[in-house]
């Protein structure tokens, strides 16, 4: 895949990687990192696809409306279906960016 046409997500991992490539003072500082970063994508784009098997499409079950409606009992529960089920990419960079946050703090990366 071309790097322009990659989800931009996957763009910012690149940059990612790049950065660490040049800040990385000894392996072990990408021992757990990178499998981190890694196992994080993997799941993120599997429970998306498991959503949204293409982007203009839902799976049967996955209607944020019909949902909060069988949840209409739990309104914290019933609000957060929007969170949980939808903005995959805006949560993607947050949980990337908690990641990031994460390695910078612990190895004192900046």
């Amino acid at each position: 895949m071309h790097p322009d046409r990659r989800p931009r997500g996957l763009r910012q991992v690149r940059v990612g990687a790049d950065r660490q490539q040049r800040e990385v003072r000894a392996p072990e500082d990408v021992e757990q990192p990178s499998p981190t970063a890694y196992a994080y994508t993997m799941g993120f784009v599997s429970e998306e696809q498991g959503v949204r098997p293409m982007p203009d499409q839902r799976r049967e079950g996955f209607d944020i409306g019909e949902r909060a409606q069988r949840m209409a009992r739990y309104p914290l529960a019933a609000a957060a279906g929007s969170e949980i089920f939808d903005h995959y990419d805006e949560r993607f960079e947050d949980g990337l960016r908690l990641i990031v946050a994460g390695v910078e703090a612990r190895y004192g990366v900046r």
